[in-house]
């Protein structure tokens, strides 16, 4: 909704037409919040067979929507005009500076750029560099001297953030907690069904080295008690299981 409300006050301005791209599951998404929140805006899905391979026709829209995918394929088109914006969803697809894909991202001409995200770095610091590189060249210099101002430590972490922060927007649990409604936690103790204990013995025997249960075993039974579908050859009906069966219950009250 931030990213709509900024493309809603562009028009007129060198920051449109604007490219937003992210995995095809989203884009259906998208092409309705525009359609709900700003509607004026000339709007248009750039994928599949049907899709343009006219830069006139395509560039004649405000925003155009795309996947990850089809940007790559696409690159040639892309880049035969500068965007005013371009929006990266689910931007950690970002994270490998290495990738094609990523590497493509970069290469389209733009005025500036928004990587929308919720994990901005999921295995290493590097990963936020890349998605910075995107967004916002040069901030974070380039990999090598990155690599070796940075350490993957959570000192590094603390440093790197008193760099970005003031470049992101980010909501934490502490903003929010007022708007959110009060965790209710209520165990439940069941007790499996005669059928789900003898197999549940059943398998743990078989599991079992010399008596003693393994953590492969253990994992086994965790799954076998959330459905035994989890661990079975499809022998058990999906009501079978006495935690789904309660689950069933609890969802219709």
């Amino acid at each position: 909704l931030q990213v709509i409300s900024l493309l809603s006050g562009l028009r007129g301005s060198d920051l449109l037409p604007a490219l937003i791209v992210g995995p095809s599951s989203i884009l259906e998404n998208w092409r309705r919040e525009l359609q709900r929140f700003a509607p004026d805006l000339r709007v248009t899905v750039h994928r599949g067979a049907g899709r343009t391979g006219i830069p006139a026709e395509l560039f004649s829209n405000e925003v155009v929507l795309t996947s990850y995918e089809t940007a790559l394929r696409d690159e040639v088109l892309l880049r035969q005009k500068r965007w005013g914006l371009v929006v990266a969803d689910e931007a950690q697809a970002l994270k490998n500076p290495d990738a094609e894909r990523t590497r493509s991202m970069k290469r389209i001409p733009r005025n500036a750029s928004i990587a929308v995200t919720g994990t901005p770095f999921e295995n290493r610091l590097r990963d936020l560099w890349s998605i910075a590189d995107f967004a916002c060249p040069g901030l974070l210099g380039d990999a090598q001297s990155f690599k070796a101002d940075y350490e993957n430590v959570i000192d590094g972490a603390a440093r790197l953030g008193r760099i970005t922060a003031p470049l992101m927007l980010r909501r934490l649990t502490t903003a929010v907690a007022k708007d959110l409604p009060e965790l209710i936690d209520i165990p439940q103790f069941l007790t499996l069904s005669n059928e789900e204990a003898s197999a549940y013995e059943d398998l743990k025997r078989r599991a079992s080295v010399n008596g003693k249960p393994t953590l492969a075993s253990i994992s086994s039974l965790l799954q076998f008690c959330s459905h035994p579908l989890l661990i079975s050859d499809g022998d058990w009906q999906l009501e079978a299981g006495s935690k789904y069966e309660r689950l069933v219950e609890i969802l219709t009250e």
